[in-house]
């Protein structure tokens, strides 16, 4: 075979060789894209779903966090509202204000780590949460002062030497407490037969203003007693409803209550969602 032949084969050999494998590797370099593009695509997705549950991991704890502070603000005021008359209720009550202040700055934690639906469950918490603890601490307040005015008026009317002179005792907590006990009379007397905002409503309130004035002169009078604590005695004397206050602690628990197993019922749902 001449050369000329043989080269002329080896060219139509490498033409059908060429056009056979292009689209040969046409296929190839297309499947690789994409493969590329499904490896970029499952790389993107969990990424993604790294992403999602960090976030959900932060929100979880921000909120979790929140409801421990919602935890030891009831705490701190529980405790607070039961032990008014061991001395302690300035420490108590300096608990209940640090915990007031770790709760706002654990909503606002949260707040900002959201998502909506739980910061609005949150927030109805926060409320409430404060609420009930505004309840229990005017209640231990209230307890407080009341022990304090009945201690002072049992020592003046039992041993009146103790005080002072005997032919020309001062009794501050007995006279006190006699104006309350009018105030109260008046305020009960108001709450049976005259609604709030009927005439004769009307005309209650302005009686008992100068029963009130009273009152706030004779309890000026009581220097055992801080102006929180008259401040006290006046609300509590002017409150017809002052001896269900018990039962108001009982009924106020829960919305509480409520709130909280609400905003954990949206913890769960959201952190369960896809």
């Amino acid at each position: 075979m001449s050369p000329e032949v043989v080269a002329a084969v080896g060219a139509l050999l490498s033409a059908a060789i060429a056009a056979v494998g292009v689209p040969a590797v046409y296929r190839q370099a297309r499947a690789a894209h994409r493969a590329a593009d499904a490896a970029t695509e499952a790389a993107r997705i969990g990424a993604r779903a790294q992403h999602v549950q960090w976030r959900k991991n932060s929100q979880r704890t921000a909120w979790l966090a929140f409801l421990s502070a919602a935890d030891a603000l009831m705490d701190a005021a529980w405790t607070l509202y039961s032990r008014p008359e061991d001395g302690t209720l300035e420490a108590h009550t300096g608990e209940v204000n640090a915990a007031r202040t770790a709760l706002r700055a654990a909503l606002g934690a949260a707040e900002a780590e959201g998502p909506a639906r739980l910061t609005e469950a949150g927030r109805a918490l926060g409320a409430k949460c404060s609420e009930y603890a505004a309840l229990l601490e005017n209640g231990a307040t209230d307890h407080r002062a009341r022990n304090l005015l009945t201690d002072r008026h049992d020592a003046e009317d039992e041993h009146p030497a103790m005080l002072g002179d005997s032919t020309a005792v001062e009794t501050p907590a007995t006279d006190a407490t006699t104006a309350l006990e009018e105030m109260c009379s008046l305020s009960e007397t108001a709450a049976v037969f005259a609604p709030f905002d009927s005439p004769d409503g009307v005309a209650y309130r302005r009686a008992m203003l100068p029963l009130e004035r009273a009152a706030t002169a004779e309890l000026a009078r009581c220097e055992f007693l801080s102006d929180v604590d008259r401040g006290a005695l006046l609300r509590w004397a002017a409150n017809p409803h002052r001896d269900a206050f018990d039962t108001r602690v009982s009924e106020a628990a829960s919305p509480f209550k409520a709130a909280r197993e609400d905003l954990i019922t949206a913890i769960s749902e959201y952190l369960n969602s896809e």
